[in-house]
């Protein structure tokens, strides 16, 4: 195990706690798992609950960033803030920007 000094002790104890949580969780997913398929089963002995697919979740992507270009420029707006600024004052910030690329560039 490696050394962990002071000051990365409490990240190390909350990792160690997030890792516990993780497996606990797994474990409470395994076993409603079992008693899923133990009721597919009763309620339809013809139907394999392992054949059934995983249905994946897909969240519609909104091509306003491109990939990691978000984090860099909020943290680009709020550095460049005389003092702490509201949400809507970061958007207005980075639409005012956004604008004034649109104007400047060769594309629009």
């Amino acid at each position: 195990m490696p050394k962990v000094d002071s000051h990365n002790g409490a990240l190390c104890q909350k990792r160690s706690e997030i890792q516990q949580l993780k497996r606990q969780l797994r474990a409470r997913k395994d076993a409603a798992r079992v008693h899923i398929d133990a009721t597919i089963r009763l309620l339809d002995t013809s139907v394999d609950p392992s054949k059934i697919p995983t249905k994946r979740r897909v969240i519609p992507r909104i091509k306003l960033f491109l990939q990691g270009e978000l984090g860099p420029t909020i943290l680009g707006i709020l550095r460049e803030a005389d003092a702490p600024i509201a949400t809507a004052d970061v958007v207005a910030a980075r639409h005012s920007a956004w604008r004034l690329w649109a104007c400047h560039s060769p594309h629009h």
